[in-house]
């Protein structure tokens, strides 16, 4: 099981509350997991069952905001 934590922030920092947030397993059966919304801090929880060596991306406001592997803390600029 990993813990992730997505931060959405503006471009200036700010927290960005009520976006949804999705994450995307990038293997060839692909996958996603079910969408959360930020706090008022900005900050979405995920607890998934994914591999540490996996692929992910982050989708905020629609888009993709990052891509690598799965880390404990992630944040994103919408």
């Amino acid at each position: 099981m990993q813990y992730i934590s997505v931060r959405v922030v503006d471009g200036s920092g700010t927290p960005c509350a009520d976006e949804k947030v999705t994450i995307h397993l990038n293997t060839f059966t692909g996958g996603g997991f079910p969408a959360q919304w930020t706090s008022r801090e900005g900050v979405a929880e995920f607890a998934i069952d994914i591999s540490p060596t996996d692929s992910i991306t982050v989708y905020a406001k629609g888009q993709p905001r990052y891509e690598g592997h799965p880390k404990a803390n992630i944040t994103v600029v919408v």
